[in-house]
Parts: C-alpha cells; structure tokens; sequence
C-alpha cells in the first residue's frame, strides 16, 4: 500500500498469504521482522491483512486489489474526505499504531472513492495532479504547480522575481553582480524590443494596410452598386452581363458566409488562446501569497541558491505590482489590439487573401516567442524553464476536489468559447464598418459566375493530342 524508501509498495490480487510487502528495487521487506516493535510486518492481502496491518472495520469493505499509494503514509484521518501524506525515509521504523492507521486510511479513501480504479498503479496525489517538494526546514509540502511562459513575458517574469531576488542575495554575501544586472537588462530590453515590433507593426498595418483595404474593398462594392443595380435597389442583368469589375466583387470572401465566419472564427480562437494566457499569468500573480522580503519570493528545490530548479511561491507588493504593469497589461492590450485589427483587415480580402492575411497577422503573434528563441543565450532559457509558480496546500486533494477543479475548467473553456462565438457574429452583425452584413445580393449574382469561371479549361490532359486541343497552337 505504500512505499517507505522512495519505491512503489504494491500486492496484487494474486499474492499468496504471508508474501511480504516488497519494494521493486531489492524485493526486501520494507520493514524487517526483527524491527524495533517486534512486529512481523506481512501484508498479504488487505482483506486478510496481519492484525498489525487490519482492523474489523476495514477487512469486510477493503477488497483484494488496490489501487497504490506511492511513497506516503496516512498522517490524519481519511474519513473526512482527505488524506494527508507523509514519505518516509528508508531507516524509519514504523510503530505498529501507524501501520494500523494507515491500513484504515488507505483503505477507507480507495474503498470510497476509487474503487473504480482498482489496479492502476498510480498515487493518489498524481491522480490529484499535485506536486510535492522539500522545504527549506526539510518538510514536504504538496500543492499546485504551473510553468512560466517560455516567451519574452516569462523572461520578464523570472527577471523581475528571481534574479532581482538573486541580486541582493549576491550583494549580501559580496558575490559578484554583473552576471544578474545583465539578465535583467537583457529581459527589460527584450521587452521594450517586442512591444516596440508589435505596436508598431499593428499600428502601421493598421494605417497602410487594414484602413486601404478598408477603402479599396468599399470603392468597388459602391461602384458595384451604382453601375449595376437601378434606382429602385433591383439588379440590372444586362448591366450585370457587361460588368467589367466581375472578378473584384465576387471575389469578396464576405459574400461566403460560412467561409468568412470559419475563418474569422479560426482567428478569434487564435487571439482567445492569447487572452488566456493572459488571464492565467493575471490569477497567478494575483492567487500568490504575500511576502515582506524578496528572499521569501523563491524556494529553491535542491537547496542551491543561484542555480537549479526553483520555485516562485510568494510575491512582494512591489514585484505584484510590476509584473501587472509589464506582463499582465502590455499581453493584454496587444491580443485586443491585434484581435480589432486582425477582424477588420481580414474580412476586406478575397478568399485566397483571407488566408494568407491571417497567417501574416500569426507572424505578429510570434514575434515575442522568436525573440525568446533568438536573444536568449541557452542558459538563461534553461533558467526561465526551470522557474516554476507553485501553490502550497496543507493537504492532498480529495477526489471530489480534482474533479471539481477540472469541471470548474471545463466551464471556464466552455465560456470562452461561448464569448469567441458571441464576438464572431456580433462583430459580422453590428460592430463592423467595411460592409453590410447582407451581401446575398452579391452571391445570387455570382453564382454563375463563379461556376464558370472555376471550371477547368481542360479537365483531362494525358495526351499530346489532348495538350493539343486544350491549347492550340497559332490564330
């Protein structure tokens, strides 16, 4: 049921009576006969446990095969719906009381609540998504991990909380100071460089290319109207017959309904994954306790202060403060921006500008994961990729919390999704200003068109004779 040197302690259904409780890696009992309360620890099977290891109350209920619990004894009472873990090293002897407990823990937290996971060979705080790590007095602790962005806002991040903290570390001790007061002038310079490029790239798209756009797309849909169609709003087919601009109007994309909406949609979940990233990074900084002291910021996870994995686990009013101002704020203004600038420019094009204008506006996306690619030296990528956000929790989630938390997330994709789709048509409906947003007219005098002028010249060339009929040489 449970690993007391770091291995998987497992029994399955099949272990005769008296087979001990091994771990993988020597197949010795865990804990010897001859320990120091004298108490053979056997563990057959948990519905036959040894009276050590069992209790009336759990033999009748436990059940042959369970589900293992790898590395940690039950520290608390099970019945109310928790379990609180502890690891045990290798040389701890573990009185007999404890082992009863942890039977009845154990046994209880499977036997109701996942007794529909009998077998997996998984722990029950991995099946809660938890993470543990070791504190600085040595002390285990569980909760939530989440990664820092791999892009200029994550540089900032890591700048602003673990190497402004590593610079009154260093200065402290005496410790050199250049290494540090270069990172950070490499993050604040990468980040002044990736709101500069994409600022000024949306705002000279938006002037040069969406407004022209804009214009071009609207002198030839009023051209069409006043060449075409009569005083009364009805089409004139003979006018139509000899329309010279036939190619620009029917090839507006906004006449396709659902060709338009797809691929506006497309981009509206494009610029939604932006937003929640943003709205992520927003509930970490916000959700993080507060310190007094830079040094309480970082928990280091080998216990080496300026190297290895660490941990962001609390944040000063100060460092609150600027990573809304310099990562929260700046990611969300520019998916806005580029969402009302990407909408507008896109529904000007035709069907094959459609496409190609929204793979350029993705270019401007990436901007701040090239530069994080590009200016980086490895090393300080490898340092914003070993920082983490962690949350701490007194206890392992219960069951129902992980699957109340990922209902909870569920609901949250739910309503983005939802707000992506009411965008979509209230932005084709009533917010945008290029076109109407009925243009069946133009469709119905197009059909034909379009069928014709898609049509192949020659559906069929296998032949010289074939090659030779479709285009014939001379007059």
């Amino acid at each position: 049921l449970v690993s007391l040197t770091g291995g998987v302690l497992w029994q399955s259904a099949s272990m005769g009576e008296g087979d001990r409780c091994a771990s993988p890696s020597s197949f010795e009992p865990l804990i010897p006969a001859d320990s120091a309360d004298g108490v053979d620890y056997t563990c057959p099977r948990v519905s036959s446990c040894a009276p050590e290891c069992h209790d009336a109350t759990s033999s009748a209920e436990s059940g042959a095969g369970l589900s293992p619990l790898s590395g940690f004894v039950d520290s608390g009472d099970a019945q109310g719906g928790r379990m609180r873990m502890t690891r045990l090293a290798a040389s701890t002897v573990v009185p007999a009381a404890a082992r009863r407990r942890l039977c009845r823990g154990a046994g209880g937290l499977l036997r109701g609540f996942t007794s529909d996971l009998v077998g997996l060979e998984i722990s029950f705080a991995e099946l809660a998504g938890q993470v543990q790590r070791t504190g600085a007095d040595g002390e285990l602790q569980w909760g939530d991990e989440s990664d820092v962005p791999e892009d200029v806002y994550g540089v900032v991040v890591v700048s602003i909380v673990r190497d402004l903290t590593e610079l009154l570390m260093r200065r402290r001790i005496g410790a050199p100071l250049k290494l540090c007061l270069i990172r950070m002038s490499v993050a604040m310079l990468m980040m002044i460089a990736n709101l500069g490029l994409q600022v000024g790239i949306l705002t000279y798209t938006r002037q040069y290319i969406g407004n022209a756009s804009v214009r071009a797309v609207q002198e030839r849909f009023r051209r069409f109207h006043a060449e075409v169609f009569n005083a009364s709003g009805f089409p004139d087919l003979v006018k139509w017959s000899g329309y010279q601009e036939k190619d620009s109007i029917c090839e507006i994309a906004m006449s396709e309904t659902i060709f338009s909406y797809t691929i506006l949609f497309l981009w509206t979940l494009t610029m939604l994954n932006e937003l929640r990233t943003a709205q992520r990074i927003c509930f970490v900084v916000y959700e993080l306790p507060h310190c007094a002291s830079a040094g309480d910021m970082l928990a280091f996870q080998d216990r080496i202060i300026f190297e290895g994995r660490c941990c962001i686990v609390a944040l000063t009013t100060w460092a609150r403060l600027g990573l809304f101002m310099l990562v929260v704020a700046p990611k969300f203004m520019i998916s806005l921006f580029l969402l009302h600038i990407g909408s507008r420019w896109l529904i000007t094009g035709s069907f094959a500008d459609m496409i190609l204008n929204s793979l350029a506006l993705g270019f401007v996306i990436e901007i701040d994961d090239l530069l994080f690619q590009t200016w980086l030296c490895r090393a300080q990528q490898q340092q914003v990729m070993n920082t983490k956000f962690f949350f701490a929790e007194p206890e392992v989630m219960h069951l129902r919390e992980v699957d109340a938390r990922h209902l909870q997330g569920f609901k949250r994709t739910a309503l983005y999704v939802f707000l992506g789709t009411s965008y979509l048509f209230l932005y084709m409906r009533y917010l945008q200003s290029v076109l109407p947003p009925d243009l069946s007219e133009v469709r119905t005098l197009c059909a034909d068109y379009l069928v014709e002028a898609s049509e192949p010249i020659c559906a069929h060339i296998g032949a010289a004779s074939a090659s030779a009929a479709c285009y014939p040489y001379g007059g």
